[in-house]
């Protein structure tokens, strides 16, 4: 008696956990935990929930059995020894919902034998799942998914996919990608005086492949091995910029490989030297010529001291004519950057916009419209070498007009702000400053550039992009056009 009270206290006890009113009539349904039967098509339906999980062991099979649970759920299953002295392993084989008896028993029989080779058939069941992921995910699907994750700045993606897909990796399973076909592609970009790109391949490959692993969908990381065998070279770019004595021998190369030829000047032309620019310079013989996209790009970086990507990623919708304003949305300090269009940047606006078409509206699209203007590099170093200068970069353009500025008397601050330096106080700084103000610093380094160059600015103004010699007052642009007057461009 004492002991059929106890158990009586206890599953009462269990039954209110449970949420499950024990009665003296639901007690004596309750039997062992385990039983012993024949299982059938339709034994399931003959057992119902309990206020415990129970057992219906098949008499046949003794270590197959339905499992009922109190949820109601009831599912086949088997538990054996592994190899037969190892410790019990449990495999839920699926639910009676699924699965017909006659599956079920199947099942059982073919995952008892592998119990009793040794091999745990849920371990076993995980590794297929890795390997069919394995033969089906490519890399796209991986940095598709590493992208999201990481919450990537778009032109980072697109440089790394732009990268991979040159390769013709990126549609590539992933797990078939092998160690020697990225070491190959490495070497090649190396063979072509294409450090950065050999560079930038395992850079972007290294993150994707370590996302693999640790998402099970590859065990072994192998571009971790293919860096290992190159040394890179950290960027310790010199610091370089364009001295203003040689911005002259700079500006007039620059035009001489332009494909557009200088009319004849015109009455437009005003307060100008005219004598003293040469509007139909001499070719230079074997040299290919700029294409009036990279001339313009170049130009551009010069006289706004813009990064090299805020630039090529300017759309049309960017350009503000009406306000005279350019906005990058995008910048390094993760902030939209708004600056006033100069006379010159103006001009050059107009200019393009009515006669450069893109497709995906690029400002300055690449030489066949698939996409923005990216590699200056060869560019910049045949300039230099025309120039009698020392290599320059993109940055060298953008830390030449800081120089400028620094000739000119302008504090940190105003410099910091005019090329959208990070900092709190320049930031700051930079937002309490009027358009107005920003657009009269820029013009004036504007003009310490047309001065120190007898192929000045003004030339450029007239005749590559159709301007005139007046000032620049953007509060009537909105005017000119709606008079049909083009008084600035």
């Amino acid at each position: 008696m004492g002991t059929a009270w106890a158990l009586y206290v206890i599953m009462v006890a269990y039954g209110h956990y449970k949420g499950t009113k024990m009665t003296d009539d639901n007690i004596s349904k309750l039997k062992t935990p385990i039983e012993s039967r024949h299982l059938r098509a339709d034994t399931y339906k003959k057992y119902q929930p309990r206020a415990v999980t129970y057992y219906i062991k098949d008499k046949d099979i003794p270590t197959y059995f339905l499992r009922v649970y109190p949820s109601g759920k009831k599912v086949y299953a088997v538990r054996k020894r592994l190899g037969g002295v190892g410790d019990k392993v449990f495999v839920n084989l699926g639910s009676t919902d699924i699965l017909t008896e006659k599956e079920a028993r199947h099942l059982a029989i073919k995952n008892i034998a592998m119990i009793q080779e040794g091999i745990n058939p849920n371990e076993e069941r995980e590794r297929l799942k890795v390997e069919a992921k394995k033969s089906k995910t490519t890399y796209g699907d991986l940095a598709e998914e590493y992208f999201v994750n990481q919450s990537l700045k778009p032109n980072t993606i697109q440089n790394h996919k732009d990268i991979v897909k040159s390769l013709g990796i990126w549609d590539k399973t992933i797990g078939n990608i092998t160690q020697q076909e990225i070491y190959q592609a490495v070497l090649d970009s190396r063979k072509e005086d294409k450090e950065t790109k050999a560079k930038m391949i395992t850079k972007y490959m290294n993150s994707i492949f370590e996302y693999a692993v640790n998402s099970d969908v590859i065990e072994e990381n192998v571009v971790k091995k293919v860096k290992a065998k190159f040394k890179f070279k950290s960027a310790q770019q010199k610091e370089n910029h364009i001295p203003i004595t040689e911005l002259d021998n700079f500006l007039t190369t620059l035009n001489s490989l332009s494909p557009f030829d200088f009319k004849n000047p015109t009455t437009k032309f005003e307060g100008y030297d005219i004598p003293s620019y040469t509007f139909q310079p001499e070719r230079i013989e074997n040299e290919k010529l700029l294409s009036r996209t990279m001339r313009d790009y170049i130009l551009y970086l010069l006289v706004t001291g813009s990064r090299k990507t805020e630039a090529s990623l300017l759309k049309w919708k960017d350009i503000d004519f009406e306000k005279g304003t350019i906005t990058y949305p995008d910048t390094k300090g993760n902030r939209p950057f708004t600056f006033p269009m100069t006379f010159l940047t103006y001009n050059m606006m107009k200019w393009r916009k009515d006669n450069v078409k893109s497709k995906d509206n690029w400002v300055f699209p690449n030489a066949y419209d698939t996409g923005r203007i990216k590699e200056t590099k060869a560019t910049l170093i045949k300039l230099s070498r025309l120039s009698g200068l020392e290599r320059l970069t993109n940055h060298d353009l953008r830390r030449t007009f800081v120089t400028y500025s620094r000739e000119l008397g302008m504090d940190l601050a105003d410099s910091g702000m005019l090329v959208n330096h990070s900092g709190k106080n320049i930031t700051q700084g930079y937002d309490k400053t009027s358009m107005d103000r920003k657009r009269s610093l820029l013009e004036e380094i504007n003009q310490y550039i047309n001065d120190n160059s007898k192929q000045s600015l003004g030339a450029f103004i007239v005749h590559w992009y159709g301007g005139d010699s007046r000032h620049f007052d953007p509060t009537n642009i909105a005017l000119e056009e709606e008079n049909k007057d083009p008084e600035y461009y």
